[in-house]
């Protein structure tokens, strides 16, 4: 049974203080609140089903000596969960042990397993009331025990089972999970799958390994890995290698510049075959980033790094314990930054350049939509600075029209964003007017100072953008109200009315931009 608050034990040595935990329960259920889905309580059962087929993996040379199976069935009638798994399964001896021994995990130091703390097994607290293990070895009769999460003592010991092991390799272990929290009941079979592939996809991609989840008396689904090599784009695979204490470790990585947007598919560090978490969620990695999250959280990069034994996760396995090999094996993984970078610096002018035709095209909505004055069709001359730019006269006979709805008839002009000027167009002009097209400077700098950017600088409009962009307009445009008797109070009206329109356009090119 568990330790608790008990009083010294006669071999203590003398002028020493033991540490005792008066209330274990209370700290491993604290402990287990950590996880924050159901979903991540289920993949400690599935992490210890594969931790016993990678010890079968080891001794048979890399591969696994039968087809492993893991199977979780979801009954929702019944409020149960059940991971079955076709491994080795465990004795009594073992079996009383991971239960009732917290800290002491026999895989502690063991190369190619990935449990440490041997609290794996307490993971249930978080979500239910009740857990059953069954397990079958090889060499001993079949056991089950159970556990409640308020129990601390009168846990009873392993009970012999002797009906066959229902498995066709007559041995694994049955691990049943019932009572769930209302709070933790929302998770289902394409739920569990998903966090199945997502958190060992590398593990999954193996022959001779297989992972369903169904739900009770319906035909089960078959976790499947993700495919790097069918995304359409520019990859990196490398294995790096990082020296430690005389000792080579390596690191594999299979990145990904896609032609598309794939944020859902972030790239993720790994350990033995384990997702940690997304590269930009871990916080020590992004503090020794050069480039940081305008590189790792890009949309169209994505893969995976395999950080292998250099690394020690820490005990909720999403995040790294600091150690030194942490330190070398970050140093090794961002000496590839500058390649990586380069690879996206064209998908970043695609993105930019996709936007930039966006934002012209709300311009030009703007300008629709602001209308324009009853004067516009008296023949106005065309602007001072116009003709100073060495431009053609704005608003010929073949220009689009529309009526004012007295009669008249006025040209609404179209408006282009550009970065390079002409040999007639000085470099300090802001904007220019050429056929009734005005031609706005994206390369000045007033331009430039009021725009802003993402993260993976891609431009997006601001407020102060919007005022710019009215400002400018309006000294091309040929509309004057007619009820503004002057010319400085109609560019005034134009700008106003120029500048609501543009502001209302914002939240709809937003939305444009994050689904383009």
């Amino acid at each position: 049974m568990f330790q608790a608050n008990t009083p010294s034990r006669p071999n203590r040595i003398p002028g020493t203080l033991e540490l005792e935990i008066s209330d274990p329960v209370l700290m491993l259920n604290e402990i287990a609140r950590r996880y924050e889905t159901t979903e991540r309580v289920l993949m400690e059962y599935v992490d210890n089903a594969l931790d016993d087929a990678e010890a079968l993996y080891v001794e048979h040379n890399q591969r696994y000596p039968y087809h492993i199976t893991i199977d979780i069935t979801i009954d929702a009638a019944a409020g149960a969960v059940t991971i079955k798994d076709n491994c080795r399964g465990m004795s009594r001896d073992v079996l009383e042990r991971v239960v009732k021994n917290i800290g002491e995990s026999q895989k502690r130091g063991v190369t190619w397993v990935n449990g440490r703390f041997g609290f794996g097994v307490q993971a249930f607290r978080a979500a239910a009331e009740h857990i059953q293990f069954q397990t079958q070895h090889q060499t001993s009769s079949g056991y089950s025990l159970e556990l409640d999460r308020r129990q601390q003592r009168g846990i009873k010991e392993a009970k012999r089972q002797d009906d066959p092991f229902p498995t066709d390799s007559g041995t694994g272990t049955i691990v049943t999970i019932t009572g769930f929290d209302p709070d933790w009941s929302d998770f289902s079979v394409e739920s569990v799958k998903a966090e199945i592939e997502h958190h060992f996809e590398r593990l999954i991609a193996r022959p001779g390994l297989t992972i369903t989840v169904g739900e009770s008396g319906q035909p089960s689904r078959q976790c499947t890995p993700f495919d790097y090599d069918h995304i359409e784009g520019r990859s990196i695979r490398r294995t790096l290698q990082a020296t430690y204490k005389g000792e080579t470790y390596p690191i594999d990585l299979h990145l990904v510049v896609a032609r598309e947007k794939r944020p859902e598919r972030a790239v993720s560090f790994f350990v033995r075959g384990r997702r940690i978490n997304d590269a930009v969620q871990i916080k020590s990695f992004m503090r020794k980033s050069t480039y940081k999250t305008r590189l790792w959280s890009h949309p169209h990069l994505l893969g995976y790094i395999e950080a292998g034994e250099l690394v020690q996760p820490a005990i909720t396995r999403d995040d790294f314990n600091r150690t030194y090999g942490r330190q070398l094996c970050y140093e090794t993984i961002l000496t590839l930054e500058p390649e990586i970078n380069t690879l996206i610096k064209p998908v970043n002018q695609a993105g930019k350049n996709q936007t930039l035709g966006k934002l012209e095209n709300v311009i030009n909505e703007a300008v629709a939509a602001a209308g324009a004055p009853d004067q516009a069709d008296t023949g106005s001359s065309t602007p001072a600075s116009v003709a100073e730019a060495g431009t053609t006269p704005a608003f010929s006979a073949e220009s689009t029209a529309r009526s004012d709805g007295d009669g008249a008839f006025f040209v609404i002009p179209d408006i282009r964003l550009v970065t390079e000027l002409p040999p007639t167009v000085g470099v300090e002009n802001r904007a220019y007017l050429v056929d009734n097209t005005i031609y706005i400077n994206i390369e000045h700098p007033d331009f430039q100072e009021r725009l802003a950017y993402t993260r993976q600088r891609i431009p997006k409009i601001t407020d102060r953008l919007t005022a710019y962009l009215a400002g400018l307009i309006s000294i091309y445009y040929p509309a004057q109200p007619a009820e503004v008797t002057t010319g400085l109070e109609a560019q005034v009206d134009t700008i106003i009315k120029l500048e609501s329109v543009l502001h209302q356009q914002q939240a709809e090119l937003a939305k444009a931009l994050m689904n383009s």
